[in-house]
């Protein structure tokens, strides 16, 4: 898999490498979403994981899921599937969802939810899950994600890395296709070409004093 170069850090949340232990996700009947839910149990108190043996509901609110998780000091979310929205969010918080296959995600449930606490790392550098008693288990992320993630970017900080890039491109384009940069009506002069009009614009009307152009 493609990994992005790693270079200086930013000011928002970082996930590297994280050990904890994991709470399963048990939803009540009638909850308005699993996460309030799913650190009652004495034994899971301080669980910086969540897992889920199936698709991670996150309730009708997606937002308030995620500052739930936060309030919570939860910094993974392990499950077979997250809604789209809540995906989202997590990551631009800094917590990291990470799909299993289900098989996986429910072995790691039982475990957690069957006797003493079960401590595991997520280590995103690697990609690897370490859990007692099994192999490490590999885990896709996207090579942006990941990146975003292990230098604590924020959306801005990781836009602005590229502008560059941007730039650079929309000079080859141009140089490429020029007439896709031509505006109709201006003698095909550039799109960001300064007009007749708007140079008359900045002259502002003629007043006392002052003489129109000769035609």
């Amino acid at each position: 898999m493609r990994k992005l170069p790693t270079v200086a850090g930013g000011s928002g949340p970082r996930f590297v490498r994280q050990a904890g232990v994991v709470a399963p996700v048990l939803p009540l009947e009638g909850s308005e979403g699993v996460v309030p839910d799913a650190l009652v149990d004495e034994r899971h108190r301080g669980a910086v994981f969540l897992v889920a043996r199936s698709d991670f509901d996150a309730g009708d609110v997606p937002e308030n899921a995620v500052a739930r998780l936060l309030t919570l000091g939860v910094r993974a979310v392990l499950a077979p599937g997250f809604e789209r929205t809540f995906h989202g969010k997590c990551l631009s918080n800094g917590v990291l969802p990470v799909i299993l296959d289900e098989a996986i995600a429910e072995r790691i449930f039982d475990r957690a939810d069957s006797g003493e606490p079960l401590e595991i790392t997520v280590d995103l550098e690697r990609q690897v899950i370490d859990c007692p008693g099994m192999e490490g288990v590999a885990f896709d992320a996207d090579p942006r994600v990941r990146n975003k993630l292990l230098l604590g970017l924020t959306d801005l900080e990781e836009t602005l890395r590229y502008v560059g890039d941007i730039t650079a491109l929309r000079t080859d384009d141009r140089n490429r296709r020029p007439w896709l940069y031509e505006v109709p009506g201006r003698g095909g002069a550039p799109a960001d070409a300064p007009s007749a009009s708007s140079e008359e614009d900045r002259r502002g009307p003629p007043g006392p004093g002052r003489r129109n152009p000769e035609p």
